[in-house]
């Protein structure tokens, strides 16, 4: 996990990377913004990267899991 501080909030950058049992490789960022108070907004996107490199956008279904 990464801080970052690029304006008034602190920004939690987390990145994951798992191999699926297809072969292909799963990619997802999770980023957490504090707003105040505990309250917070936190956003993923991620993609795979198949075994002759094409690279496909994770569906919504898909990032639930990182929320």
């Amino acid at each position: 996990m990464d801080k970052l501080k690029p304006g008034k909030y602190e920004v939690k950058i987390t990145p994951y990377r798992d191999g699926l049992d297809d072969g292909r490789i799963q990619i997802v960022v999770q980023s957490y913004f504090q707003v105040r108070l505990g309250m917070g907004l936190i956003l993923v996107d991620g993609f795979t990267i198949s075994r002759d490199n094409g690279v496909h956008d994770m569906e919504a279904e898909s990032l639930y899991e990182f929320i």
